[in-house]
């Protein structure tokens, strides 16, 4: 039998774990609003996963599967706007007979940030300190490519 009071502290901690989820997603809106206003129009995703299921296998299909996903944090084109938004990567281990070696193939599937499980929002948000710093270095990379173009029209 569940004891009432189990269900009590439960339903109190279900409510303040909800205002603060609206609270995390009123940050990432917030964050969201500054990065497009900048216009930047670059897509940068964080080389470090925020969450990885290592490598699996899937006995219940044959031969069985060996495979992984990876969960990135980046900032892309995504329904129409600039956004933060979450890449689960996909790396599936399949063996080549003819070669006799393992290829990895990848797929791709994108989410805006606002939309992703709580613990993921969770995960990214803890990470945004790193992740703007990377967004910095990306940028700055960028614009030296620009510039060096540049450079190199006007010797002509």
């Amino acid at each position: 039998m569940v004891e009432t009071k189990s269900i009590a502290e439960l339903t109190d901690l279900a409510k303040q774990l909800n205002l603060q989820s609206n609270n995390l997603n009123r940050y990432i809106t917030a964050l969201n609003d500054q990065l497009a206003s900048l216009n930047l129009g670059l897509e940068y995703w964080d080389s470090e996963p925020i969450e990885s299921t290592g490598e699996r296998y899937d006995s219940s299909v044959s031969p069985p599967r060996k495979f992984e996903v990876d969960t990135f944090l980046g900032y892309c084109e995504l329904e129409d706007e600039w956004q933060l938004a979450i890449k689960h990567t996909t790396t599936d281990h399949e063996w080549n007979r003819d070669d006799q070696m393992e290829n990895l193939v990848q797929e791709d599937e994108y989410t805006p940030l606002l939309k992703a499980s709580r613990d993921i929002r969770l995960k990214a948000t803890e990470g945004f300190d790193g992740f703007l710093t990377g967004l910095i270095a990306h940028t700055k990379a960028q614009l030296a490519k620009i510039q060096r173009a540049e450079k190199a029209a006007k010797l002509k």
